[in-house]
């Protein structure tokens, strides 16, 4: 058998290939760590040499390959029914997408966010209970940062029973968290790490994605998680 161009062929597989005008082929060879050709057994099977290493997959599926597959599939499908606030550059985006989804949702529920990242905001600075009281007074609003803090506004955590005299979880608690106070001592002024035993009740999906009407936790239901589950 003559050499090669093809280091590895892998058949008896099922590939999704992505391309909706050959959806799936059998068979497929590589190349210096590249895929190099697709299509059906006969045909790679045709391209192997005396080096090429062929491996059968027994009728296994093989999907490409994922930059980043990491994902908690519970809370990632909880956050689809949620303000999406990763592509907001200032505190006015993420104020509009609130007040959107205020203006969207029933009387008193309570409307979730997920994704501010104050280094990518314009003022540099957490968004806090006062400029999410400018834009819904009434509807309990929980924004989680991208990972770690989240901001309430007055209305959550009125509900959630957490006030000037709320102490912080013990520290030698997993996740304990802790509340941001100004200087009068209030919590929070801006965001707080976020305690675990106090999250949010999660959301239902919604077609404009982004609030849900249930009732405040006895734990307390404005300070949530941003640790993984």
């Amino acid at each position: 058998m003559p050499p090669s161009p093809f280091d590895h062929i892998l058949v008896g597989g099922s590939f999704l290939t992505m391309d909706p005008a050959r959806p799936t082929v059998s068979a497929l060879a590589i190349s210096g760590g590249r895929i190099a050709a697709i299509g059906d057994r006969d045909d790679i099977l045709a391209l192997a040499g005396d080096t090429t290493r062929v491996e059968e997959l027994g009728g296994a599926t093989v999907v490409p390959g994922l930059i980043d597959a990491h994902n908690h599939l519970l809370m990632t499908g909880q956050i689809l029914g949620q303000v999406q606030l990763y592509d907001c550059r200032s505190i006015d985006d993420v104020l509009d997408r609130v007040r959107a989804a205020v203006d969207d949702a029933p009387a008193g529920a309570w409307v979730l966010g997920r994704g501010w990242d104050e280094s990518l905001l314009t003022e540099g600075r957490y968004p806090t209970r006062q400029d999410l009281d400018r834009v819904s007074p009434d509807h309990p609003v929980v924004l989680h940062r991208v990972w770690n803090k989240l901001v309430a506004n007055s209305r959550a955590l009125a509900l959630a029973g957490i006030t000037r005299e709320t102490p912080d979880p013990p520290a030698d608690g997993a996740y304990a968290g802790s509340f941001d106070r100004d200087e009068h001592g209030e919590p929070p002024a801006s965001s707080a790490t976020a305690p675990r035993s106090s999250s949010p009740p999660p959301s239902p999906a919604r077609p404009r994605g982004s609030s849900s009407n249930p009732s405040p936790s006895p734990r307390g239901s404005t300070t949530g998680s941003g640790s993984p589950p």
